[in-house]
């Protein structure tokens, strides 16, 4: 097991801990700052390839700091968000997961300066309608996730991020501003969005019919285990797919209600789970 698999499995004891024991208040604060620190320290070892990142430029992602989670979201807005590009494909969902896993416990102040770097992510995976782009389901939903939370603790950063019309009485509001195509553009997004995952879940229902079909005939253990780990998969992306539907449906409001609640999971985060029972 790698260095990442065991600060991964200090966490995880960590969440049964929580779970197993009353705890007070600051001491439920102590291990959510012990938890983000390890995720930190788990996407540094991660990212440690030739060519993305070295080790001396990782190394304030998880040094001493307070807040852990908050030097790492700056660190990522300012020096890996923009090369978001050049990750390979099986870090770049790590670093979502990771977006994932801490946006539920950012502060006002650094949610506003991530904000737009999640919206430019957004828009680039989140494609317009008739653009012949696919769609990638499991980023578009760590995006909504991370969206609804930072967008839950500065949420007139999205007034000229998104055109929402949002009133909270500061200036920050700019309310005398025209953000209308921000707005348009995103809604036509959201909209293709929902139809593409409406189209996916009523193939996934379909295989889900089928996979229920073969195993009835299936006759040996391994193709019982091969059509169980198919249909695993198939439930992973239906619950993405509702998951998606459930986030964007109050985004096309003028004046959204954005979902803060830390008992949210996305779906890679409640596999994980599931796979530990």
């Amino acid at each position: 097991m790698g260095e990442e698999g065991r600060h991964l499995n200090h966490m995880h004891g960590l969440e049964s801990f929580e779970k197993q024991t009353n705890l007070g208040r600051d001491t439920c604060s102590l291990l959510q700052e012990l938890r983000i620190l390890l995720i930190l320290i788990c996407f540094a070892y991660l990212l440690m390839e030739p060519g993305v990142i070295t080790k001396i430029d990782i190394m304030p992602v998880y040094g001493p700091s307070i807040f852990p989670g908050i030097r790492f979201l700056n660190y990522l807005n300012k020096h890996i968000i923009p090369v978001f590009d050049k990750l390979p494909e099986e870090r770049k969902l790590d670093l979502l997961k990771a977006l994932a896993e801490i946006s539920p416990f950012t502060l006002p102040q650094d949610s506003r300066q991530v904000l737009p770097s999640v919206v430019q992510l957004l828009k680039k995976y989140m494609p317009r309608r008739k653009s012949g782009e696919e769609m990638n389901f499991t980023y578009v939903e760590c995006l909504l996730y991370v969206f609804h939370h930072l967008a839950h603790k500065a949420p007139n950063a999205t007034n000229s991020l998104c055109g929402y019309k949002i009133v909270t009485g500061q200036p920050s509001d700019r309310l005398g501003e025209d953000f209308s195509e921000f707005y348009t553009d995103l809604i036509e997004r959201l909209s293709n969005v929902e139809d593409l995952t409406r189209a996916t879940m009523r193939k996934l229902t379909q295989g889900m019919t089928e996979h229920n079909k073969a195993m009835a005939a299936a006759k040996s253990d391994d193709a019982k285990d091969s059509i169980k780990t198919q249909k695993q998969n198939t439930t992973t992306g239906l619950r993405t797919c509702n998951n998606i539907l459930a986030m964007a449906k109050p985004l096309h409001a003028k004046t959204p209600l954005f979902i803060g609640d830390k008992t949210n999971q996305v779906s890679p985060k409640q596999q994980r789970r599931e796979q530990k029972k």
